[in-house]
């Protein structure tokens, strides 16, 4: 999504808050929310991680709601 600014702030392992253009270093970005309570997104999540370790030039992202 060329020309979109997501403002998003991310503490890193030092708890320092930094942006997610910094955290994400120009790669694309895969971004999925999942909740606590759903039986279905932990199957999804393993997924997700099989995905990550496939694909280096790619981020993935899971943000947990609750």
């Amino acid at each position: 999504m060329a020309g979109m600014d997501l403002k998003v702030t991310v503490l890193d392992e030092n708890k320092k808050r930094v942006s997610l253009d910094e955290v994400r270093e120009g790669k694309a970005m895969v971004l999925d929310f999942w909740h606590t309570k759903c039986v279905k997104c932990p199957a999804a999540l393993e997924k997700l991680n099989e995905e990550a370790e496939e694909k280096e030039d790619v981020m993935f992202v899971a943000c947990a709601l609750s």
